[in-house]
């Protein structure tokens, strides 16, 4: 809209979006090797938002206010070329568009106020979800498991009071009840290990390998790369839970026989990865498209690296599927 208008350059100048940050101004020069006017025009900014005027001008360079809801968010600025003097045109077509960006500015304002609230509703979701699974776990290991102990104490001393032929169907109730017992172990190890609490990411990621690699036909290996450490216990649950479902998919989906997982530790942070040997598929460029068709758990992984901080990434070809995941060391979960 200002292309006609014989302008050396047009700029906008934001506020701060937090006490005692800097101006941020971005600027657009008619001609590349010309020297934009950066003072003048945070000068011109400043006058506007102290003296509340309409229009700040000086002749050749003009700013007139982007107005937020309670006070000035930026300007819009326009310079001349040099010799020319700016026309009442020129000032008013300025102030048309300064309305223009004045909106834009507003509706991207709330939409980053709505991402974040989603954001933040997620997160206290996944919390939420995460206290009921540790409660539940904790049920079943104090509880639950341990009572099925004391069914399989009392099924054993009954057992070896019998003759071979009494035996028999104590034996095979015995045998269920163990069967039992071990599956409420399992339940209760997938729903919360202690061993990610007690001990950190990489022997928890390691019970997960091991316990995949029994269900595959040639296993899954875990490599770990520099020096492991303990980091945030958001970021060690959110690696977790997506390794847990990355694997969960490579045994019932990816029609794979093997599996890889790899941890590196480095300065800059940490990286997940697990790749699979199968077939692979053909993603869509979108990962949340999946959510259309019923398919939550990829999506599902990319929310809980991005609550963190983290970037997923996923590729699959015809030699297999590989998720990616890095959460920087000085990524911290949003605000």
């Amino acid at each position: 809209m200002l292309s006609g208008l014989l302008l050396n350059s047009v700029w906008i100048t934001l506020e701060p979006n937090a006490e005692g940050g800097d101006l941020v101004t971005l600027i657009e020069v008619s001609e590349p090797r010309s020297t934009p006017p950066t003072q003048a025009l945070q000068d011109l900014h400043r006058r506007l938002v102290l003296e509340h005027a309409r229009v700040a001008t000086d002749g050749q360079m003009v700013a007139v206010p982007l107005l937020g809801e309670t006070a000035v968010i930026g300007s819009l600025g326009a310079a001349t070329a040099p010799g020319e003097r700016l026309t009442d045109e020129q000032v008013g077509l300025l102030t048309t568009v300064a309305h223009q960006v004045r909106v834009a500015l507003e509706n991207a304002r709330l939409y980053r106020q709505r991402q974040d609230s989603l954001r933040s509703y997620a997160r206290q979701v996944t919390q939420a979800q995460e206290e009921e699974r540790l409660r539940i776990a904790r049920e079943l290991h104090d509880e639950t498991a341990q009572e099925l102990v004391q069914v399989v104490r009392k099924l054993e001393r009954l057992h070896h009071g019998l003759d071979s032929r009494s035996a028999e169907p104590v034996d095979e109730l015995l045998n269920l009840t163990r069967n039992i017992l071990q599956a409420v172990r399992r339940y209760s190890r997938d729903l919360r290990p202690s061993v990610l609490d007690d001990l950190g990411l990489v022997p928890a990621i390691e019970m997960l390998t091991e316990d995949t690699s029994h269900r595959l036909p040639r296993g899954a290996r875990l490599q770990v790369h520099g020096r492991p450490r303990r980091v945030d216990s958001l970021v060690e649950l959110a690696l977790f839970r997506i390794a847990q479902e990355a694997l969960r998919n490579v045994e019932n989906h990816a029609r794979a026989t093997s599996a890889a997982v790899e941890l590196d530790f480095s300065a800059d942070g940490i990286q997940l990865s697990v790749t699979d040997d199968g077939p692979g598929f053909s993603p869509p460029e979108d990962i949340s498209a999946l959510a259309r068709v019923g398919k939550l758990g990829l999506l599902g992984m990319k929310e809980r690296a991005e609550l963190v901080g983290g970037r997923f990434e996923l590729s699959s070809t015809g030699r297999g599927t590989q998720i990616v995941v890095d959460v920087a060391s000085t990524n911290k979960p949003p605000a």
